[in-house]
């Protein structure tokens, strides 16, 4: 892949002929509807989450070739069929199978760092937008709710995409899709139809034949957080929404302004009259809290020698 710089015939191979970046989405969109539909959090193993490129090259393989034979099959998801309860989050199976989709979201993030070619990493995302991030990934978002496990799964899922993501692009392009709400008017927007190709083009579909899928969402990733926040019947579902929340902040604070809402305080134009006194600066907060532990560090170990003392005789 990195060997397309400067070689045209090559990157018009992969534009044109190959159907690459179809692939690669299609794959991606195979692997994530192998995982369960509906998810329990327990307590488990590390995280998936693959470190470097060269240490799963063989799990890929494996988990590629596994998805291509399931779908020929109709297998798909139907692993999971027999059992309609919420898969643990903790169980071999489901572990395997997660680690298989953030790996090959990790090779598609290597190919957008080493492909020197423009045109191939834009095809490559846009078709990771339009067949997998709209096609199947925000349905399966729709369909989530906090009463069956499904919006558990769903977080899970959304929160290995993110801790996989890295590359400025592909963080772009997948918070601008579940986050950007006035992206473009309420409706898919028109767009010319895409050219016949040439006859001596192939019919794979090419960076300047993608049509533009540029919706406003009904429900938004900021939705799908709050809303689980909320939740009164599964805890899962608010320590998911939380994670994820955290994530964002932590990793991606770039758009955490469309997750959460900052009101600014100003002393002279305050718009609500219990802020009044929330004005105090964040480092004489923290100085207080200091304050406090120390005095209840101070109190404890004062309780702990009246307690371990030896008990005092008084005689009138």
């Amino acid at each position: 892949m990195a060997s397309t710089g400067g070689n045209t015939a090559l990157e018009k191979f992969i534009l044109d002929d190959s159907g690459f970046a179809a692939i690669l989405s299609a794959t991606l969109g195979a692997l994530y509807s192998q995982l369960p539909r509906s998810l329990r959090v327990t307590t488990g193993p590390a995280a998936v989450i693959p470190e470097s490129f060269p240490s799963y090259s063989a799990d890929l393989q494996n988990a590629i070739e596994s998805s291509i034979f399931s779908s020929n099959d109709h297998g798909g998801s139907d692993r999971w069929a027999e059992d309609r309860m919420p898969v643990s989050s903790s169980s071999a199976e489901f572990r395997a199978c997660l680690g298989s989709f953030a790996s090959l979201l990790t090779f598609i993030q290597e190919i957008l760092y080493r492909c020197p070619s423009a045109h191939v990493c834009a095809q490559l995302l846009g078709n990771l937008r339009n067949n997998f991030l709209q096609s199947i990934l925000y349905p399966s978002l729709l369909e989530s709710s906090d009463t069956d496990g499904t919006s558990v799964a769903v977080m899970r899922y959304l929160e290995t995409m993110l801790q996989v993501a890295r590359h400025e692009d592909l963080v772009s392009t997948v918070m601008d899709f579940l986050t950007d709400e006035g992206s473009a008017g309420s409706s898919i927007s028109p767009s010319p139809p895409p050219a016949v190709p040439a006859p001596e083009q192939s019919s794979a579909m090419a960076i300047d034949d993608l049509p533009e899928t540029n919706v406003l969402l009904p429900f938004t990733l900021r939705d799908l957080v709050y809303t689980n926040l909320q939740s009164s019947v599964s805890m899962d579902a608010v320590v998911s929404a939380l994670n994820l929340l955290r994530l964002v902040l932590s990793k991606h604070c770039r758009y955490s302004s469309r997750l959460i809402e900052v009101e600014r305080v100003q002393p002279s134009g305050l718009t609500h009259g219990w802020m009044t006194n929330c004005t105090v600066a964040i480092d004489v907060h923290r100085q207080e809290l200091e304050m406090y532990a120390r005095l209840m560090a101070q109190l404890q170990g004062d309780i702990e020698k009246t307690a371990d003392a030896p008990p005092t005789l008084h005689i009138p």
